[in-house]
């Protein structure tokens, strides 16, 4: 870093009496894990501030003053709301933020069990999407506001061959660079997205046991979305890295990419130890030996199920807005008692409706007190029932995924009514169902009706259960 300078809460107290004296009044004091390339502090108990730490970060300021509230509303998730704009003064010369506080506990200060990371792993998988979506018009290139985020992987290709000529006595040199050429070879051949560009577990925020917001995007900026992935395997572990993965609709190219990011940051972060050994080492050693193994897992190839397109009915396709109406009436009512009474007998507080439709399962049970997650393979019926869930002030999470591959934790429940099931040929229900088991915890039940179902049989009407 150039040009720091002590930034204590005597200077912000200075800063805020001399620009802000309506809050001059205000408790002012550090915030723990208040990062490196600038300082946070709390202003009262509703607001923030930040200050960049150094000139190279400055260029950072006005553009998350000029973005973030653009993108905010479009966003599944609260990011940092600016209030206000500091100037320089004699004793500080750069621009610095006040934002709205934003409450939660930064990831990287939290021992999570894995089924809450399970949970914050389709959280944060949405909240990409949703940024990835965002219109990047007029949005800034990468470049020195961001250290060539969102650029090819190849603008680090120079300092990751050096870093691993460096580091040569502690990683497979071999497999790392091959696994740095097939990230360097592949290319993000389509529009260029928004992208966080440090999307970290210090800049998540938590919050009884859920993701509450995602923070610093001094970062940001528009190109190559592989480089936001890294967190599959700096946070990420295990099931919730595949539920990460699965829920994030990428090529195996960005994939590939996606490694090189984090490959390359994690080399870098060695190469800063003074001792190379301990925690921290170990911590780094771990992140190249995943993606080194999972890049030698990719090149070795696996076979995959063949996707076959769903039958889908009329409603799916091109009358979402009336899928309620054809779906509540007595049958359903007396179905929700069934369903309810089978939860309760084995005990559920997890479930996952695996073919939600717009939610009638998934309200009926919410207000039953389970805690559930909504999937369905139709984007107009889930968006029907996120819809439905903001304006019942409900925060209830609903992904968009295939029911024979999507992967999005370890239930003690998983139901799919409303005939989803009866839509599937019978190798493709084989699939379905081998892919609920993945999503259920040992001895979870499925629950589920049909009618007429291909991939069962041609049997009449019925609401089953089963143990797995």
């Amino acid at each position: 870093m150039t040009n720091e300078i002590q930034i204590d809460v005597a200077l912000v107290q200075q800063l805020i009496v001399a620009q802000f004296p309506q809050w001059a009044d205000l408790l002012i004091k550090p915030v723990e894990f208040g990062g490196c390339d600038n300082r946070t502090f709390r202003l009262g108990r509703e607001m923030s501030i930040r200050l960049p730490s150094a000139e190279e970060y400055v260029r950072q300021v006005k553009k998350e003053q000029e973005w973030l509230p653009k993108i905010a509303p479009h966003l599944p998730l609260p990011i940092p709301q600016p209030l206000a704009m500091g100037m320089p003064s004699e004793d500080y010369p750069w621009h610095w933020s006040i934002y709205k506080w934003l409450e939660g506990e930064s990831a990287n200060s939290l021992e999570l069990d894995d089924a809450y990371l399970e949970i914050i792993a389709v959280q944060l998988s949405q909240f990409l999407r949703a940024f990835h979506q965002f219109d990047a018009a007029g949005a800034p290139a990468p470049g020195l506001h961001n250290w060539w985020r969102a650029a090819h992987t190849s603008v680090y290709d120079a300092e990751t061959r050096s870093l691993i000529e460096t580091l040569k006595d502690f990683i497979d040199v071999d497999n790392a660079i091959s696994l740095w050429q097939r990230a360097i070879n592949s290319q993000w051949d389509s529009e260029p997205v928004w992208v966080h560009g440090d999307v970290a577990s210090g800049n998540l925020l938590v919050k009884d046991n859920r993701l509450a917001a995602v923070i610093d995007f001094g970062c940001m900026g528009i190109g190559d979305p592989a480089c936001d992935l890294t967190i599959a395997w700096t946070f990420f572990r295990g099931e919730s890295r595949n539920i990460f993965k699965a829920n994030l609709h990428f090529d195996e190219e960005t994939w590939a990419r996606a490694r090189g990011w984090a490959m390359w940051k994690a080399l870098y972060e060695i190469s800063e130890l003074e001792e190379k050994s301990g925690t921290e080492l170990a911590k780094q050693m771990q992140i190249i030996d995943a993606v080194i193994e999972e890049d030698r897992a990719t090149r070795r190839g696996h076979s995959k199920d063949d996707d076959h397109p769903l039958g889908l009915p009329i409603e799916y396709q091109q009358m979402p807005e009336y899928f309620d109406a054809s779906n509540v009436n007595e049958e359903t009512e007396a179905k929700n008692a069934v369903i309810h009474r089978l939860l309760k007998e084995q005990k559920v507080r997890t479930v996952l409706d695996m073919t939600c439709g717009t939610g009638s399962q998934v309200f009926y049970l919410v207000e039953r007190g389970y805690e559930v997650i909504g999937n369905d393979f139709s984007p107009a019926l889930i968006d029907i029932a996120r819809d439905k869930a903001k304006k019942m002030n409900r925060n209830i999470t609903f992904i968009k995924g295939d029911m024979r591959h999507v992967k999005i934790g370890k239930f003690d429940a998983v139901i799919s009514i409303f005939n989803a099931i009866g839509h599937l040929t019978k190798a493709d229900f084989e699939v379905a169902v081998k892919n609920i088991c993945v999503n259920l915890k040992d001895n979870g039940v499925y629950i589920w009706f049909f009618r007429n179902c291909r991939g069962a049989s041609n049997s009449p009407s019925a609401l089953l259960s089963l143990s797995i």
